[in-house]
């Protein structure tokens, strides 16, 4: 997974910053970055808690393997957020802390609307486009059975 490795790059590039003594607004770009990866990881956790019915069939195993590896990356990511939760609150205090949890819900809304609802139709589109085509696979088998019965063979 490419989230994994994102949310650590990030994550090491934003405290190399913050050690620095670089501010808030100099590490916007990452810190906008992260939060997309955190999103990126939560939202590949609800597909993978949620699998599709042709998933289920054809991905069993890869649906396991994808648990571990989320469940792993999930406790990564609490840790650095709770980092990154003591590092905002010791320099811009309770308050820095809500403003950046603020432009988390505006990213992850954005986000969501722009990105997710479109990955969404498009794989319930191609999970209908399956089941059309195998509907209509089925009716020429059907009819040409019927052909081949009312030939006599």
């Amino acid at each position: 997974m490419t989230v994994i490795g994102v949310l650590s790059t990030t994550h090491k590039t934003l405290s190399a910053m913050f050690a620095a003594g670089r501010d808030i607004e100099q590490c916007a770009g990452d810190l906008h970055r992260w939060f997309s990866a955190a999103q990126d990881l939560e939202q590949h956790e609800r597909e993978v808690k949620n699998p599709s019915s042709f998933s289920k069939i054809f991905r069993g195993k890869e649906i396991e393997r994808s648990a571990i590896s989320i469940f792993a990356a999930k406790k990564k990511y609490e840790r650095q957020r709770l980092e990154l939760k003591n590092f905002i609150i010791s320099h811009h205090g309770i308050k820095g802390w809500d403003d950046l949890l603020k432009l988390e819900t505006k990213i992850r809304k954005q986000r969501t609307q722009a990105i997710y609802a479109q990955r969404e139709f498009n794989r319930k589109v191609k999970e209908w486009l399956v089941i059309i085509a195998l509907l209509a696979l089925m009716v020429v088998i059907v009819i040409g059975v019927s052909i081949l019965v009312k030939a006599g063979y």
